[in-house]
């Protein structure tokens, strides 16, 4: 190969795990398997409108819906915290904890 890669000139470090290990250890993963999520939260402490919105429209449809944050319920946030919930909505940190209690975001 006489080309180099673009990125080889750009020093590479290995990060460690984001999320602290006690979402990645599995014991608090949900297994259950819905056609349609029934238990969904929403992890944010400014909700954007859009969302409420949605809140409002899927709870006429028998979808509750939990906002957890400043605008709803604040509460610590652990791996049994998420596994009440089929989805997630959030956003940054929030993100890679609930992949690695294997939720869906």
């Amino acid at each position: 190969m006489g080309q180099k890669m673009a990125n080889e000139t750009i020093p590479k470090r290995i990060f460690a795990n984001p999320a602290p290990s006690v979402f990645s250890n599995g014991q608090e993963r949900s297994v259950a398997i819905h056609n349609a999520p029934q238990h969904v939260a929403i992890m944010a402490n400014h909700v954007p409108s859009e969302l409420l919105e949605a809140q409002t429209m899927l709870e006429s449809q028998g979808i509750e819906i939990n906002i957890i944050g400043k605008q709803g319920r604040v509460e610590a946030v652990t791996p049994s915290a998420l596994a009440h919930y089929d989805p997630i909505i959030t956003i940054g940190k929030m993100v890679q904890y609930c992949l690695c209690t294997g939720k869906p975001v």
